[in-house]
């Protein structure tokens, strides 16, 4: 959370976004009053969903909070101890809402932050889910634009409190989100609901049944198929539930089965004879008394075949593409979806299927993204048309290993070394390959990571000659320092990371800055120690002369290079010694008028 001066400027909790796509509800101070601007002493957040039976619960915490464990009611405890309260009996806290009717869905919302969010947008998809893209920061919508695969069918501000979305086919599920919007048009979404308009149906007549689940099961012993049902009952006064039914291409059986009030499951197995192997079943259920019915629950549907998560998932990485194998122990299953994630395993993008009966499974990606040493995240589930896939169906979440490449086998580059000298340190590397466009040095000031960017990077062009390569870094401030080497190709996308010589599981090498004095630009300026104690300042003009010398002439040979870190190991005791003794210090200069002279004469 963020703030400036106090409480009242640190942000809605509700431009928070814990969890894209999260149906959120504003969150403020319960002792404040609705919608105040302060998220300090907060309760949790909660939102609950009746048709879904979900709730999505997070934290919003002021810096006063945060810190503070036992404070009665906004300390983390009494905070935590409030939400598990609420789950243990959770109360509708819907602030959108969809009911249906004969064709048409009415809409109905609270906007408890209209006073800087008065206005009201909603986007509306057909049969396939919620649509999938948000509205942009900024920009003004109209009823009827299409906005990604959604549409927008209400946009009004300041807004009223309810919508009715007419002329719709009954029988049809029809998905929506909402958002309010303040004068600039910058947009918080404040909730999701779906209603499935029916003939003769008015909303709110018999309250609809929710959270259909199915579940497929096998006795093996006597090689039978059954699927149960469960639902959530969301009506007092029911006379029962109708469940209807439809078997692969067939026809809905709609008094399939009935069972009584308060009753909100159901197993299928043909009357104890078992259901067809290998076949899709559909189910959907209402609530009824006496002849009215409430609207059906949304279509679910499952298979009699087996369907288990794959195993043994691996993913390695080759030149520009990575190899993936897994077992399928799903033979019911037509396929596999899979999902990639880079470079982190938060951000999943569905790349495709692939169709196979195969137990062993071998699938190349080709299609990457970018290659810039880091890792790619894998996750892959069957999937068997028709049917709603579990949420156990998931494979293990694997990354590659090794991280693809732009480079051929045996190119990337090996061998990182770090020597440190008092405020310089050559990288030193072996450079296995002539494809490359350029070469860069990350240099942080912590463990490297994938998430974050380094606090410099060095360019350097292609490298020529003999290994191992050395680059020379000269740092102006002192501490311990963590660095990374990467190529990049000629034809684009970059190798590996280069690994150590003492490691090859590693990619990073640290090492330590002694001591080091800033120059005028910020750049580094490495002391000459001897000759500082010896003139009194790194200013003198011998010690700017002799400083010139080391960067123009020894850095930039291995010899030279050599005799740098010597003496950067091993002069600060030496200077330390005639820093306080004068007749030491003027024996010194005298020592280095000789090489004052040589220095000038070579230059």
């Amino acid at each position: 959370i963020t703030g400036g001066t106090g409480e009242d400027n640190q942000r809605w909790p509700s431009e928070i976004d814990p969890q894209s796509g999260a149906s959120s509800c504003l969150l403020y101070n319960t002792s404040g009053g609705a919608g105040i601007r302060k998220s300090s002493g907060s309760a949790g957040i909660k939102y609950y969903n009746t048709q879904t039976g979900q709730a999505h619960v997070y934290f919003a915490f002021g810096f006063e909070a945060i810190n503070n464990l036992n404070a009665p009611g906004n300390g983390r405890k009494a905070v935590m101890e409030k939400v598990l309260n609420w789950l243990e009996n959770p109360s509708s806290t819907d602030l959108f809402t969809a009911l249906p009717g004969d064709g048409e869905v009415t809409l109905q919302w609270t906007n408890e932050s209209a006073a800087i969010y008065p206005g009201v947008l909603i986007l509306c998809r057909e049969a396939e889910g919620y649509p999938t893209t948000d509205p942009t920061n900024g920009i003004s919508y109209v009823n009827g634009q299409i906005l990604g695969d959604g549409t927008v069918i209400y946009v009004q501000s300041p807004a009223g409190g309810s919508f009715s979305h007419s002329g719709l086919t009954n029988d049809i599920t029809y998905y929506y989100i909402a958002y309010v919007f303040d004068n600039s048009n910058n947009y918080v979404r404040l909730g999701e609901a779906y209603a499935m308009p029916q003939e003769s149906v008015g909303p709110g007549v018999i309250p609809s049944p929710t959270n259909l689940v199915l579940t497929a099961d096998y006795n093996e012993g006597e090689d039978k198929w059954s699927i149960h049902l469960s639902w959530i009952d969301n009506s007092s006064d029911e006379d029962g539930f109708k469940i209807a039914r439809k078997k692969g291409e067939e026809a809905w059986d709609e008094d399939y089965a009935t069972v009584g009030a308060n009753i909100s499951s159901y197993t299928d197995d043909e009357g104890g004879a078992g259901l067809a192997p290998n076949t899709v079943f559909y189910y959907k259920v209402c609530a009824y008394k006496g002849s009215d019915k409430s609207s059906y629950t949304q279509e679910k549907s499952t298979a009699t075949s087996p369907i288990k998560k794959p195993t043994n998932l691996k993913a390695e990485g080759r030149e520009r593409k990575v190899w993936l194998t897994w077992t399928n122990n799903s033979p019911g299953a037509d396929g596999f979806e899979i999902w990639r994630s880079h470079p982190t395993p938060d951000t999943w993008t569905h790349i495709g299927n692939f169709a196979t009966t195969s137990v062993n499974v071998i699938y190349w990606d080709e299609a990457l993204d970018a290659l810039d040493g880091r890792p790619y995240f894998y996750k892959i589930r069957p999937y068997k048309t028709g049917v709603t896939p579990g949420g156990d169906w998931w494979s293990d979440v694997v990354s590659t290993n090794p991280i693809p490449s732009a480079f051929p086998g045996g190119e990337d580059p090996v061998n990182l070394e770090a020597l440190e000298g008092w405020n310089t340190v050559v990288i030193r590397f072996d450079d296995r390959t002539d494809n490359e466009k350029a070469y860069y040095v990350e240099l942080w000031n912590k463990v490297p990571n994938n998430t974050e960017l380094p606090n410099k990077v060095y360019q350097y062009a292609a490298l020529t000659g003999d290994n191992p390569q050395e680059i020379v870094l000269t740092l102006s401030v002192r501490g311990k320092y963590y660095a990374r080497v990467i190529a990049e190709h000629n034809d684009g996308g970059f190798s590996r990371y280069a690994t150590t010589k003492a490691d090859s599981s590693k990619t990073y090498v640290s090492f330590n800055i002694v001591e080091g004095l800033p120059d005028e630009n910020g750049g580094s300026t490495g002391s000459c120690f001897i000759a500082t104690a010896a003139y009194g300042t790194p200013m003198a003009e011998e010690v700017v002369r002799l400083r010139s010398f080391r960067d123009s002439r020894l850095l930039t040979h291995r010899a030279g290079r050599a005799f740098v870190r010597w003496y950067y190991r091993h002069s600060p005791p030496v200077a330390e010694y005639i820093r306080d003794r004068r007749w030491a210090r003027a024996m010194v200069r005298t020592g280095l008028r000789p090489l004052l002279w040589i220095i000038s004469y070579i230059k």
